[in-house]
């Protein structure tokens, strides 16, 4: 019995041991023929560069794509497979073309790529601008020519200065009298009617193709909540005789103006300025409406000369040492002096200015001005020094040539 109990007992031993020998041995054994390990298919099929994994195998999206196209992504073993790119457009926003057009002096600007992908309305800054504007008249002497002609120079086609021409036909020479018509210039306005007539009749008889005309200006109206500006009916800009070349009628016009409003200590004349070098009118002021072919805010004639003979007894918001005196609320709106300097360089303008009394705290400012336009401190004058306005005559024959 011990015998048999003992020969079974071995049996069953190599039994046991056999089948854990065929386990242990079948983790590393070699495939059935044909077989791939599952290690093996993950390699075969990498995912695609910087591909996202995703979830739903055959599942198919669109998506924006390049410069405003589409394009399709389609689930493939786990990672999505993006499509071709379809229906692009020419360009990619804030690109430019390749093209310019013309603009300002002599400068030039490119299409700008808008958010569809296409070049639309929108345009670049100009860029390369010259001095002024071309054909524009810059300087008049006639001094060396008979009478009814003058040297001229000119700016040039290419936007830069000429040189003084040989004595030609006078060129018509427009001058803008712009007026502060705010209520601290009432008792002011009478001083000035028998000086800028008799400047204008002096002016007529020496140089026969000069006009004027009559502009005024109170202030830009201040903005909701903001004591700095003028009252709400305030005007930067009044648009009142356009150049005439009757001294009649020009005295009539600038007896019949009215001084009131203008709210700060400080008044508008650099807007004033700014709207007869052309630029677009803000919603508060009152523009000239022109009878014939004019040119610009002042109601130019074409080829002519154009000056502005300012009277005031105020410094000017945005004029030198006025920087951004608007504050915040207008900023950009405005001009500042140099946005209006440019514009009124460009076109040949020279600016004279007439106090009603000495004053050095306007002087300053004023005579920058003038100086920036061409000028000089003589063409600043307060009529206190000679009531007849004889220092105005001469700062003008001076200008002129005469």
């Amino acid at each position: 019995m011990s015998l048999l109990r003992s020969f079974l007992l071995a049996a069953l031993t190599a039994a046991c041991a056999t089948e854990a020998g065929t386990d242990a041995a079948g983790s590393d054994a070699a495939p059935p023929d044909g077989a791939v390990p599952d290690a093996a298919v993950d390699a075969a099929v990498p995912p695609p560069d910087g591909a996202m994994p995703c979830s739903l195998e055959g599942e198919v999206l669109e998506r924006p794509c390049g410069d405003c196209g589409m394009t399709t992504i389609r689930c493939v073993n786990g990672f999505w497979e993006r499509g071709p790119c379809l229906g692009e457009g020419p360009c990619t926003p804030g690109e430019r073309s390749d093209e310019a057009e013309a603009c300002g002096r002599c400068g030039r600007r490119f299409a700008l790529c808008d958010r569809t992908c296409a070049f639309g309305e929108e345009r670049s800054a100009c860029e390369g601008e010259g001095f002024c504007e071309a054909n524009a008249v810059l300087d008049v002497e006639v001094s060396s020519c008979r009478a009814g002609q003058a040297q001229v120079r000119r700016c040039l086609p290419g936007c830069a200065r000429g040189r003084f021409s040989e004595c030609v036909a006078a060129p018509p020479v427009d001058i803008m009298v712009l007026v502060d018509l705010t209520q601290d210039m009432r008792a002011e306005l009478p001083l000035f009617v028998e000086p800028l007539e008799a400047l204008f009749v002096d002016l007529q008889e020496r140089y026969p193709r000069v006009r004027m005309g009559l502009a005024g200006y109170q202030d830009v109206p201040a903005p909701e909540g903001s004591s700095i500006g003028g009252f709400r009916v305030d005007a930067p800009f009044l648009g009142i005789l356009e150049p005439t070349d009757s001294p009649l009628e020009l005295r009539l016009a600038y007896e019949a103006l009215e001084a009131r409003n203008g709210g700060d200590v400080r008044e508008s004349a650099v807007e004033a300025l700014a709207h007869l070098a052309g630029k677009t009118p803000l919603p508060s002021a009152r523009p000239f409406t022109c009878t014939d072919v004019r040119e610009g805010g002042g109601c130019w004639r074409p080829g002519s000369w154009r000056l502005v003979l300012l009277y005031t007894n105020a410094r000017s918001h945005m004029g030198p040492g006025e920087e951004g005196s608007y504050g915040d609320a207008l900023d950009g709106v405005v001009s500042s002096w140099d946005e209006a300097r440019e514009e009124l360089a460009a076109q040949g303008m020279r600016l004279f200015v007439v106090f009603p009394a000495p004053s050095f705290e306007l002087g300053a400012q004023y005579v920058q001005m003038v100086e920036e336009l061409g000028g000089s401190e003589l063409d600043v004058v307060a009529l206190g020094t000679e009531g007849d306005g004889a220092e105005l005559q001469r700062s003008f024959r001076s200008a002129l040539g005469l």
